[in-house]
């Protein structure tokens, strides 16, 4: 019998599918996202001005300013040259005042406010450039030296960086880290989500795919209480560092069974096989794969077997080149361009975001997180149902309506604009999940690490750009362009060929026959 009809002998949800598959999916999950999201609180910015000196009133030293929304406040970065003979401003010069809704953060440590307030948004656009090259280089490596050495590999990585980051002494110091953190952060997600898909045959790949977020949703949540407990940002990089140790395991992970045998590693493969019926109490026959069936030949003895491995070797040359070709073409600006960067710009913009939300960010953050988990749900439900095309028109069409409306609601009907918020974060966390689900599904075994890095840097990009949207002067502004970008991805992603209940291609040839 063939992989995909090995793994459905196994049985729909098996102890040993289950048991594996929570474990990859926490080693994944956990640490990924809260390395990634708990930059909002790290970097949390207070409400702030220039410090007052010893005598002076703020209503007398500190002019007002109008804001985005055309109120006025406090100007958080001038103050008046002498408040006593005239309305002449000046920066501040004797440091700034911060109000106390945190002990620390990276802001209120190296005072990155005012002419150094882009410097924030920076370190995160950094932490986006390290995940873009994390995509590519530990996808390619996994695809080359195996799923679970690379997984493991970051993952002991992002622990020693973590730590260190803790400590770190300066910006700099900071951003160089976050940058690496950044990069093995990806190696580890990127590298896990394909273990986990396949861990299952192709009938039960969209449920293995989407129901992984579920575990992200719920680290999301979990974020924010630790953030509103823990206030000092080098004490909750510590506890988020250090809590998923748990997750750090090695001799129960077994290695991709369709990368064992795409690479001619039956023998490996079999056991794996073999172990897994034994726990699931199955009964399988002594001889499980048949090398024929996955694409391999058996060696003969002789001079034969050096013809035939330089014969397979430009073979597989050969059929790399033109996948590349292929996909460069159809899939990549298609698919990569457009799909991958713009959820990436929208659901990262909308998450990082979240702490400029109009009422408590700890609330707001929590809620982002919360709305995942239903959004997930639901997803693996439709995409059974009626596949990935359709439903990711349509996720995308719904975030492009409400991120539009949001624009013409007043500011002073607050839950209306959490809520039409909330219901766009909704719709484009579904979409992400089904992008996510849906990118390795186009790419054949031995690219699809590296066709899903490829795609996760167009992701990526997105990301990179989205935290400084807060820096566009007319307030309305991000969410249209939000808007726009989910209408155009779900218009587009109507081209990429279906792939609901087709087996993960293992050659090109396959893909080129959808």
């Amino acid at each position: 019998m063939d992989v995909d009809e090995a793994l459905s002998r196994l049985g729909r949800f098996g102890r040993w599918q289950v048991v594996t598959y929570c474990l990859v999916c926490c080693s994944v999950t956990i640490s990924g996202c809260w390395h990634m999201l708990a930059i909002v609180f790290i970097g949390g910015e207070p409400d702030h001005h220039c410090a007052l000196e010893e005598g002076q009133w703020k209503n007398e030293t500190i002019p007002l300013e109008k804001q985005k929304n055309g109120d006025y406040a406090y100007s958080k970065c001038w103050k008046y040259s002498n408040f006593s003979l005239g309305n002449e401003t000046i920066k501040c010069d004797q440091g700034w005042y911060y109000a106390p809704e945190y002990k620390e953060t990276i802001i209120t440590e190296w005072n990155l406010v005012c002419d150094k307030n882009y410097l924030m948004e920076t370190s995160q656009s950094v932490f986006s450039v390290g995940v873009m090259c994390g995509a590519v280089v530990f996808t390619a490596l996994a695809d080359r030296f195996g799923r679970k050495k690379v997984h493991l590999g970051c993952q002991y990585s992002m622990l020693v960086i973590g730590l260190i980051i803790a400590f770190a002494p300066n910006y700099i110091t900071f951003v160089i880290l976050r940058f690496l953190q950044g990069a093995v952060r990806e190696g580890a997600g990127l590298v896990g989500i394909v273990m986990a898909c396949e861990l299952f045959p192709a009938s039960q790949r969209t449920f293995a795919g989407t129901a992984l977020e579920l575990f992200w949703a719920g680290a999301y949540m979990a974020l924010a209480l630790m953030a509103y407990l823990i206030t000092h940002w080098r004490h909750l990089q510590l506890v988020i560092t250090l809590i998923p140790i748990w997750t750090y395991y090695y001799r129960f992970l077994p290695e991709s069974i369709p990368w064992l045998v795409a690479n001619g590693r039956s023998d490996e493969a079999e056991k794996i096989l073999q172990n897994a019926a034994k726990f699931n109490g199955i009964s399988m026959p002594d001889r499980i794969l048949h090398p024929h069936e996955n694409g391999q030949v058996p060696n003969d003895p002789g001079s034969e077997v050096d013809d035939s491995s330089e014969t397979s070797k430009m073979l597989e040359a050969t059929g790399k080149a033109r996948a590349f070709e292929i996909l460069f073409f159809v899939h990549f600006v298609i698919f990569v361009v457009f799909c991958r960067f713009a959820s990436g710009l929208i659901y990262f913009g909308l998450s990082l975001n979240t702490s400029q939300l109009v009422g408590n960010k700890y609330v707001n953050f929590f809620l982002s997180g919360f709305v995942e988990a239903p959004a997930y749900t639901l997803t693996v439900f439709v995409l059974q149902r009626f596949g990935r095309r359709y439903p990711l028109f349509i996720f995308h069409l719904i975030a492009s309506v409400v991120l539009m409306a949001v624009v013409w609601i007043p500011e002073q009907t607050v839950p209306l604009i959490v809520t039409l918020t909330m219901v766009g974060k909704f719709a484009m966390t579904a979409a992400f999940g089904t992008v996510v689900l849906y990118a390795p599904e186009l790419y054949p075994t031995n690219l699809r690490n590296l066709g899903f890095g490829m795609a996760s840097v167009w992701g990526r990009i997105g990301g990179t750009i989205a935290p400084f949207s807060s820096f566009i002067k007319v307030a309305w502004a991000p969410s249209v362009a939000f808007s726009i970008c989910a209408l155009v991805t779900g218009v587009l992603a109507l081209l990429l060929p279906e792939t609901l209940n087709r087996p993960l291609p293992e050659t090109i040839e396959e893909i080129e026959s959808w």
